[in-house]
């Protein structure tokens, strides 16, 4: 189960990726088309520019897949019964959902934009982790430590 765990940490840590990747393609496509004498407004078509579909993606996997990898990310790691295993994906999980509200509020609140950049580093961090196992391990007691060898003298 852990290697289940830790394939879960990186599809999220992939699609984190892919995330960031098509926000920019639409943002860059949209300065694009600025550039080439666009106006944007409120009744612009979404397909006014082709790298606005960069944009339905971005809210596709907000809306969509997130909330569920993260979700799954947390039943996965309970099957584990690693304790920091279920702690790392619970953590996820909020960052996820803290994620799509910053995302939610960025449209009257221009500073959340920042933040929910700033929290998907994050995300993209904790995925990695957990892809990479990190703090999986099962907890091995100490090795016992043993008393140096005594010698004793017998008399003659």
């Amino acid at each position: 189960m852990i290697r289940t765990y830790r394939i879960a940490g990186w599809v999220i840590a992939g699609a984190t990726i892919l995330q960031a990747a098509v926000m920019v393609f639409a943002v860059a496509g949209l300065f694009a088309y600025l550039g080439g004498g666009g106006t944007v407004s409120a009744t612009t078509a979404p397909d006014a520019f082709p790298e606005s579909v960069g944009i339905t993606i971005h809210i596709l996997l907000a809306y969509y897949f997130f909330p569920i990898a993260g979700l799954a990310a947390v039943v996965i790691a309970a099957f584990t019964k690693r304790r920091l295993a279920i702690w790392m994906a619970v953590v996820l999980f909020a960052l996820i959902l803290l994620e799509w509200y910053l995302g939610v509020t960025g449209y009257s609140a221009p500073v959340a934009g920042l933040l929910h950049g700033a929290n998907g580093l994050i995300i993209f961090g904790l995925a990695v982790t957990v892809g990479l196992g990190l703090f999986t391990r099962a907890q091995t007691a100490a090795p016992a430590t043993t008393a140096a060898p005594t010698t004793t003298v017998t008399g003659r």
